[in-house]
């Protein structure tokens, strides 16, 4: 019975080391390896282990974006789009560009009225305008002269848009120095011999006379008074 006991003993620590044994063997560290190209969401990128059931990750971090490039221009009406790309893995993301609204295209030929200029806008059913301004008028230019019997003009022109308007232009009346008279009144007549203006027209302002003839028995004296 006591050999026995002994022999089951035996076997017991036996068993025990070959346990001890292996798992000492099972300390052995697992090594990753992990695939060369790139997984990635919308906000990192990583490299996953090639291990089946391995979730473990290498080199996880954060996007690295470019500047972005347009790839559809944005027009009058439609946005655009921006994209732009993970320098590191390739991932793309994209922006809206807003849509450029209507741009007016303007004539460059002046359109005037009778105190503003413009340019006009080139499209159909188009209203706008662009630089519209008041007119700059030149000094004027006589273009028809004054007669006696008829105003004469005046030629305004803008500076700016060329447009003309005209003034009417008095005749100007220029005086001889020398007086005409009659018995009561006294005047400047007008140089041009079709004018009958004048100026300066005025009675008569008399002396108190001289006696130029001496009366006689026979005959009245005469006074003159100038």
């Amino acid at each position: 019975m006591k050999k026995l006991i002994l022999f089951l003993l035996a076997v017991c620590m036996c068993f025990s080391a070959t346990v001890m044994l292996a798992s000492c063997g099972g300390d052995e560290e697992h090594t990753h390896t992990y695939k060369a190209e790139w997984t990635f969401d919308n906000t990192h990128h990583w490299h996953k282990c090639e291990g089946d059931g391995c979730s473990d990750v290498s080199d996880k971090a954060e996007h690295s974006w470019n500047e972005g490039k347009i790839t559809t221009e944005p027009t009058e009406e439609k946005d655009g789009v921006k994209t732009f790309s993970c320098t590191v893995c390739g991932q793309t993301k994209t922006e809206s560009i807003p849509a450029k609204g209507h741009t007016h295209s303007y004539k460059t030929d002046w359109t005037s009225g009778d105190t503003h200029h413009w340019h006009e806008c080139e499209g159909d059913g188009c209203s706008d305008v662009s630089d519209k301004a008041e007119h700059k008028w030149d000094e004027g230019k006589i273009t028809t002269a004054a007669t006696p019997d008829a105003d004469g003009v005046k030629t305004f022109t803008c500076t700016v848009c060329a447009k003309t308007r005209t003034e009417a232009v008095k005749h100007t009346h220029t005086y001889k120095t020398e007086w005409a008279s009659d018995d009561t009144h006294h005047w400047h007549e007008c140089e041009d011999g079709k004018c009958t203006e004048a100026s300066d027209k005025a009675e008569h302002s008399w002396n108190e006379g001289k006696i130029t003839t001496e009366a006689t028995p026979d005959a009245d004296g005469v006074k003159t008074f100038t």
